[in-house]
């Protein structure tokens, strides 16, 4: 999936005791211009909800614009942040069934929303959730810079009181890997359109997230020489066996950094998930949050950073094409 999206305008129809009830969900902006979701039912009283829903980066946006072309590469830096502690926060909250369900949301929402806002106050652009971790890619002047600053600011943010709050008192940590480069970004499948991340700046990054410890913010030798001179005496500390370089979180939370100029982007049309689900998560604010016993499939491919290297690009568009269309029939 890529960064947060929903249905334009949806009929959502749910049991509600002995009535049947129908909701509608649709896109608006606020007096203030910022995108917002409203959630309308036609059973009486005041039952319309507001919830807020942020842009879709620049990254996202322009894929949409250009939904022929398949395959991307862009220059910037792709971090890989991963949290740890949801789950113990999920097994004690399992038994308190839909109060549970709501402590767990409410505390998701509180975490993500503290993260997603430090890396899209430097122009982050927010390309996947998997589980627990969050896939960022900054692009532009500058994006090693802001890369490095929004994580360190993010690891003080997940270290706060207010996520620790949230979390009903769990301590939450996080790892962060973060590497610059080419990224290749594919957009493939039919009814269903699918953002993938592969390629070897995508590895490279994954395996640097690996080797970070939680509370670390760990980089590679291209990040830090982009970062420049006077920044990464200050900023990066010590190299490892693994190649990563660890950043002094302190010192790079200060460093001064601006978000590229924001992108005019129109309401996402929900075309980044399957149509099974559209509704599901367009009415997720009316819904509520629930434990619910369901089956999870990953499915890993390998071999695209030996083709992607070997200008087989076209084979693998068409072969993650395939893939993403036949998985989402």
């Amino acid at each position: 999936m890529v960064a947060p999206v929903r249905a334009d305008a949806a009929a959502v129809r749910s049991d509600d005791t002995d009535t049947q009830r129908s909701d509608r969900v649709v896109c608006e902006k606020d007096t203030a211009g910022q995108d917002i979701v409203k959630v309308s039912s036609d059973r009486p009283g005041p039952t319309t909800r507001r919830c807020r829903v942020p842009a879709c980066g620049p990254v996202v946006f322009r894929a949409r614009q250009h939904r022929e072309q398949r395959h991307r590469v862009v220059h910037g830096t792709l971090a890989s942040a991963d949290i740890s502690g949801f789950t113990k926060l999920a097994e004690r909250l399992a038994g308190d069934g839909k109060v549970g369900g709501e402590n767990l949301t409410f505390a998701l929402n509180e975490v993500f929303t503290l993260l997603i806002d430090e890396a899209q106050a430097l122009g982050g652009d927010i390309l996947k959730f998997g589980g627990d971790a969050l896939l960022i890619l900054f692009d532009g002047d500058d994006h090693a810079r802001r890369a490095v600053v929004a994580a360190a600011r993010m690891q003080n943010a997940i270290e706060s009181d207010r996520a620790r709050e949230a979390a009903a008192g769990i301590a939450l940590r996080m790892s962060v890997g973060a590497h610059t480069g080419p990224i290749d970004l594919f957009l493939v499948g039919d009814d269903h359109r699918e953002l993938i991340v592969a390629g070897p700046g995508a590895t490279e990054t994954a395996r640097l997230e690996d080797s970070a410890e939680a509370g670390m913010v760990l980089v590679d030798e291209p990040g830090v020489e982009a970062l420049g001179a006077d920044v990464a005496d200050h900023a990066a500390t010590a190299e490892r066996d693994d190649g990563g370089i660890v950043i002094d979180r302190e010192s790079a939370a200060a460093l001064e950094a601006a978000a590229p100029p924001a992108v005019d982007a129109p309401p996402p049309s929900g075309s980044a998930l399957p149509e099974s689900l559209r509704t599901q998560v367009a009415a997720i604010e009316e819904i509520g949050g629930e434990h619910r016993r369901a089956t999870v499939g990953f499915v890993r491919f390998q071999g695209i950073d030996e083709r992607v290297a070997a200008g087989d690009v076209d084979a693998v568009v068409d072969d993650l094409d395939n893939l993403v269309s036949r998985t989402t029939e």
